[in-house]
């Protein structure tokens, strides 16, 4: 009998994300207001892009772009990548030029960008963003890790438009067990979580290592015990684990 997926599908239907969501979707309809920025901050993990991802994936005009690397990412290379998911046309490869043929291409279009990885951008990238934003009447939403606030503290101006802001925590016990049960006794749960903090990223990866480390070859399935968690806890992933 063939083993019950590990990570059910309904993994990403819990609460933390459902909210930034429904925070994206208040975002996207900040319009010609004079505060047309958002921010979405978390640990790494938490499902920021995941929930990015979907929600641009689903919404026609959302469009999701990713900051370059740190070391690569300057101005041109900022709005290149916009240029890349919007498909812009442009009459020159200068910095200038992109910025006036990008904010020519969203005026009117009814857009709402997502940047993601924004923690990469300095203050100065970010105010580039809010101009852009501004000229072109297109709201704008940050996606990034935590020190990304104190980026955009940096820059007044661009801070001060901020409209909406959302922390993705991690998730919660209820929300964790509420998707789980049935799937593993109550102790592995706890062990599980009790590893993770609730990281959602950690989740999925603990369990997929747990399900292959106890699938023999001829298909049979050993049960996954606490034991089992905080070996390859303990010797592939987190260290000790993080107290629920």
């Amino acid at each position: 009998m063939p083993r019950v997926p590990a990570v059910p599908p309904d993994v990403w239907h819990v609460q933390p994300l459902d909210t930034a969501l429904a925070t994206l979707t208040a975002a996207r309809r900040l319009g010609r207001g004079a505060r047309l920025l958002s921010v979405i901050t978390g640990p790494a993990g938490v499902g920021k892009s995941f929930a990015a991802k979907v929600y641009a994936g689903k919404n026609a005009g959302a469009v999701y772009a990713t900051a370059p690397p740190r070391d690569l990412v300057t101005p041109k290379t900022l709005l290149e990548e916009i240029i890349a998911v919007t498909g812009a046309s442009v009459s020159s490869w200068r910095a200038m030029t992109l910025f006036r043929d990008l904010v020519a291409h969203l005026l009117g279009q009814n857009m709402f960008l997502i940047i993601d990885e924004a923690d990469r951008l300095r203050p100065s990238h970010c105010d580039l963003l809010r101009d852009l934003a501004e000229q072109s009447h297109t709201p704008v939403c940050f996606v990034g890790c935590p020190r990304l606030t104190d980026i955009l503290q940096r820059v007044p101006a661009t801070h001060h438009r901020i409209a909406i802001k959302l922390t993705i925590p991690p998730l919660a016990w209820d929300d964790f067990y509420r998707v789980f049960m049935g799937r593993f006794t109550d102790d592995t749960l706890k062990a599980i979580y009790h590893s993770t903090a609730g990281n959602l990223r950690h989740i999925q990866a603990l369990i997929t290592l747990a399900t292959e480390a106890t699938t023999r070859k001829d298909g049979a399935a050993v049960a996954i015990t606490p034991t089992i968690i905080k070996s390859i806890t303990t010797r592939f992933l987190f260290g000790s684990g993080v107290a629920a």
